[in-house]
């Protein structure tokens, strides 16, 4: 009997540069025989992960040759993601209505403009939008709103390479 092998169903991260992301999971197995084994993943955990998704496959072999496998799935998400993601994340503020109108706009301009290859006015809109929301902080966004939409407006700009 084959071990059997323990492992996240699927991963989902942001990406922080052009390359993607690093992750780290953990997988494990056990054998009726010869109790826990260190299962082998490909690629390992640590590894920096691409931009989109990558099925990765772990394996262990007890000490009678029987090998177990188990794969599972990690998706990180590029800069379209996560400005969709930035925009749900405005929407779900219950900002004053002329702000959120304002953000959502901004954001959906940097959208097409990713969708147009336009990297020059991606990250031009972005460094607007990080102006924009540090301008209203402590006024009509409170001092806490800001801090991770400027967060995830930074890190955008890293995956842009801006």
């Amino acid at each position: 009997t084959p071990p059997t092998l323990t492992t996240p169903s699927e991963l989902v991260a942001d990406a922080v540069s052009p390359g993607g992301s690093a992750l780290e999971f953990t997988a494990t197995a056990a054998d009726r025989v010869d109790g826990e084994i260190v299962p082998t993943c490909m690629p390992t955990s640590g590894s920096t992960f691409a931009i989109g998704d990558t099925t990765l496959t772990c394996h262990a072999t007890d000490a009678s040759g029987n090998t177990g496998t188990a794969s599972f799935n990690v998706h990180v998400k590029g800069a379209g993601e996560q400005l969709a993601d930035l925009k749900t994340q405005v929407e779900a503020l219950a900002l004053e209505r002329s702000v959120a109108e304002r953000l959502g706009m901004q954001i959906a301009d940097i959208r097409k403009h990713l969708a147009e290859g336009r990297t020059n006015a991606v990250c031009g809109g972005l460094a607007d939008l990080v102006a924009e929301v540090q301008k209203e902080s402590g006024k009509r966004l409170t001092p806490e709103q800001p801090e991770r939409l400027v967060a995830d407006s930074l890190r955008i700009r890293a995956v842009v390479a801006c």
